[in-house]
């Protein structure tokens, strides 16, 4: 089975997210720079989404090594396309992975549409779920002599 590449690419964030937290500086490095190669495959959209997140895990690291000149540019530099960057990658790994980074780089203000976006993206999710669950319970009370009236919650 084969990974597309934005799934590919939120892998390999996550690796090296963990690398970075657990002080492997030097494998968090290489995950994002695999990360970074992902995003040559994708369409102009995903790629900048996906290339905005990559860049901003990349600032995080530079901070924790104490290069902070060159965090900031590369913080500042993913802040100006993302204050740009109209489209959003709706996946709720995507929205959660750069809410988290968002926060950690003190972006509180530019991480909160994305904490928004994957909370009702979970519950559009929950209540799809329900919703399946209780037609499949119709189905099964239909075939019953029950009568049976769903409430969703």
């Amino acid at each position: 089975m084969t990974l597309h590449p934005g799934d590919r690419c939120l892998t390999l964030v996550y690796l090296g997210a963990d690398a970075m937290q657990s002080g492997n500086f030097g494998a968090a490095e290489q995950m994002f720079r695999m990360a970074e190669k992902q995003t040559a495959s994708m369409s102009p959209g995903p790629a900048l989404d996906f290339s905005l997140l990559v860049r901003c895990h990349m600032s995080l690291l530079r901070h924790r090594l104490g290069k902070t000149e060159e965090g900031k540019k590369l913080q500042d530099s993913a802040m100006t396309l993302l204050d740009e960057n109209s489209s959003r990658m709706e996946a709720v790994a995507f929205q959660s992975f750069m809410a988290k980074v968002l926060m950690h780089l003190h972006e509180y203000r530019r991480a909160i549409p994305f904490c928004a976006r994957r909370r009702a993206k979970i519950r559009r999710q929950q209540q799809g779920g329900w919703r399946s669950l209780l037609s499949v319970m119709e189905r099964w009370v239909s075939k019953t002599t029950l009568q049976w009236q769903p409430e969703l919650p």
